[in-house]
């Protein structure tokens, strides 16, 4: 996951970012959304660098910027597995 988990918590919905692999050394960042007890459970219990696993469908969306039309692609989860949380940074002591 890149960043906090985002929610609207009108009608339950949490919004992320996951980073999948690509081809040639690429990494791909893309939109999650997840609704209901699974989106709170996210809220909740994910952070920013947590391992996930999503199940889900791919949702295109079209809309005009600034006369310009733009279509985005995003998943709308429908299983988000929780598989690690983030390690955190030990610092040195430098004190000795």
């Amino acid at each position: 996951m890149s960043g906090e988990p985002g929610d609207a918590h009108t009608n339950s919905r949490v919004w992320f970012t996951v980073a999948v692999d690509g081809p040639n050394d690429r990494t791909d960042w893309l939109p999650v959304t997840t609704f209901g007890p699974q989106a709170e459970a996210i809220a909740e219990h994910l952070q920013q660098g947590s391992l996930v696993a999503v199940t889900g469908r791919v949702q295109s969306n079209r809309y005009d910027r600034d006369g310009e039309s733009v279509q985005e692609l995003q998943i709308i989860g429908s299983r988000v597995d929780f598989l690690a949380r983030p390690r955190h940074k030990v610092t040195a002591n430098t004190s000795e």
